[in-house]
């Protein structure tokens, strides 16, 4: 027999609250105006739209609660990046089917770059320097695929990539669409052709983007191929060095990082800033000699 229950005071057995409610009830609840806790009677029944309304409702209010900013950035970036993309290729080939000069292309390609580092939360903070105003080979250390984004030059820029870019679908419209130089880097033919490429779009005033390490690395720099500053002594073409430190060390894509993971590492990153080091042209008639001053330049301003 379960204990007299004297006036005033709770049932020890039977339960005080009412349980949570389920279901349809548990969703008008969530979303039911102050003072009206309650659904009216066969709610289910009479508005079943309403229900299923409502059901969605919740259903999307809690994923965006539980859902992490990390996720919420891929989702609106990736969509937003691909756009960009497909504007800058078709415009450039536009361009070109036009007829107008690389000058107009440098300008627009430009104009995608600001917006795609405003879209990705990506700050150049110029630490040193300025855009050169002549046309020279841009040389820098590298750190991703990223990095040619963060050049600065008043003379069009131009791309060397390896020969496979060249059949991709899209990308490889784009490089076209720029007079990028296709190298095979198993072919000796192929760099010396490459190299002879630069140096006639040095010649008509556009400056070549190159990196001498041939990869990436997340820190200090690796050993320099010396073929571009022979090639540089030789015609006497100066080159401008640039170093490019990021804000954050792991958006450097490194070691055994897939190109989707580190693209989708870098849409979930909320902010991060590159340091820009502009350096003074240098010429000389020693290929050897150059390497080395170039090195050592860049050497006093990366991180080790």
């Amino acid at each position: 027999m379960p204990p007299p229950v004297r006036i005033g005071e709770a049932n020890p057995v039977l339960p005080t609250e009412r349980p949570a409610p389920r279901g349809a009830r548990a969703i008008y609840t969530e979303f039911a105006p102050r003072g009206q806790a309650k659904p009216p009677r066969r709610i289910a029944a009479q508005h079943p739209r309403l229900r299923i309304l409502a059901a969605s409702i919740f259903l999307l209010k809690k994923l965006f609660n539980q859902a992490k900013p990390q996720s919420m950035r891929i989702i609106y970036r990736l969509p937003l990046m691909l756009l960009i993309l497909l504007n800058q290729v078709f415009g450039l080939l536009i361009l070109k089917a036009l007829g107008l000069p690389m000058t107009w292309r440098h300008r627009f390609l430009n104009v995608g770059k600001a917006v795609f580092l405003g879209m990705m939360g990506i700050k150049i903070r110029l630490r040193e320097g300025s855009a050169p105003r002549e046309a020279a080979i841009l040389m820098a250390n590298h750190r991703s695929y990223i990095d040619v984004l963060f050049f600065r030059s008043a003379t069009p820029q131009i791309y060397l990539s390896k020969s496979e870019v060249k059949s991709w679908p899209i990308i490889g419209w784009g490089a076209q669409a720029l007079d990028v130089v296709f190298v095979d880097r198993s072919s000796k033919e192929s760099r010396s052709a490459s190299r002879a490429a630069l140096s006639d779009r040095v010649q008509r005033g556009l400056s070549p983007v190159v990196f001498p390490e041939g990869t990436t690395t997340e820190r200090g720099l690796l050993e320099f191929s010396p073929g571009m500053f022979y090639t540089a002594a030789e015609l006497n073409v100066p080159i401008v060095p640039f170093v490019m430190e990021y804000s954050d060390p792991q958006m450097a894509w490194v070691h055994d990082d897939t190109f989707v993971s580190h693209l989708l590492k870098m849409l979930s990153r909320p902010a991060w800033s590159v340091d820009l080091y502009i350096g003074t042209p240098q010429r000389s008639s020693d290929g050897a000699a150059l390497a080395e001053t170039v090195r050592a330049w860049m050497l006093e301003r990366v991180t080790h």
